[in-house]
């Protein structure tokens, strides 16, 4: 049976998340270069019930007991949660049987229909990503399937804003030569001026990418980014500081690898030999990505 809970994770942009994931791994309508997922061999644009809702709602009533300690509940996980039809079933339990957040991550592109703005009306933070100002950008970036169009996505998120009662939390995904040039972020802050989101998050890819000439932009690229779009640069020395156990470790690798490093800063041991015997006890292979070692299973 799949497991549709995992974490908590901490999340750089919203604390101690616990995830839900109600789709099949790499399940998604985008090939976006950066994924920490790899690469998606098959998009699918047709939204479908995956799994039952009351499969999913009896699972987290049997779990959810155990995961004691979290912010929020994100749906997030194997790829684009809105492709999964009835999400609304799924959200209005949650709002009933516990009391945290309910956040969606989002690629955005479904949010063109009526109906799915209608099925997430319920959540409370909805993240969609905007990561182009143009949409040979977009096409460069999402490698979208043939159906989803960059000007559709744009009108659903200014429909979303002016229907959604809860919190719209812009996510631009920043990555070095490919959308951090000037023209293209005074486009995305045209489009954002429309859209009027409650917060805009400026992240960089610090996972591994589907593709390797993803790179990370510069500090001050960043810094000049910030300062013409406004909004947060999200840092993972947040998360670096803080101490989380062995288990939660072993969660967050089950959905993408983490930097060796990252783990020894997280569970405050120094010597990399260390955690590396910690980890092989618990079955974790390392794989090396650009002259760095990573953790995945």
């Amino acid at each position: 049976m799949k497991k549709f809970l995992y974490g908590p994770v901490l999340s750089k942009r919203f604390g101690k998340s616990l995830g839900i994931d109600v789709l099949p791994f790499k399940t998604c309508n985008f090939n976006c270069i950066y994924c920490q997922l790899g690469k998606s061999l098959k998009l699918l644009n047709e939204r479908k019930e995956f799994y039952p809702a009351e499969q999913i709602i009896s699972f987290i009533k049997q779990n959810l007991k155990n995961y004691k300690s979290y912010d929020f509940i994100t749906f997030s996980g194997s790829g684009e949660p809105l492709l999964y039809k009835g999400i609304n079933k799924i959200i209005d339990f949650l709002k009933e049987y516990q009391k945290k957040e309910i956040i969606i991550l989002t690629n955005g592109s479904l949010l063109k229909y009526k109906e799915v703005r209608e099925e997430v009306k319920n959540a409370d933070i909805i993240v969609p990503s905007l990561n182009a100002g143009k949409e040979e950008t977009f096409l460069k970036i999402s490698r979208p399937h043939k159906d989803i169009k960059f000007k559709e996505i744009i009108e659903g998120y200014i429909n979303l804003r002016e229907e959604f009662n809860g919190k719209i939390y812009i996510e631009f995904m920043v990555i070095d030569g490919i959308n951090d040039d000037e023209e293209e972020i005074y486009e995305i802050k045209k489009l954002i001026e429309k859209i009027k989101p409650d917060k805009i998050f400026i992240n960089t890819p610090t996972r591994p990418p589907a593709e390797k000439f993803v790179k990370i932009p510069s500090y001050e690229k960043l810094e000049l980014i910030r300062n013409i779009l406004g909004g947060e640069i999200v840092f993972k020395e947040k998360i670096l500081k803080q101490k989380i156990e062995i288990e939660e470790i072993l969660n967050i690798i089950q959905k993408r690898p983490l930097l060796l490093e990252e783990i020894s800063k997280r569970l405050k041991i120094e010597d990399l030999n260390e955690v590396k015997r910690i980890l092989k006890e618990r079955k974790i292979k390392f794989v090396e990505i650009e002259g760095k070692e990573y953790a995945t299973y």
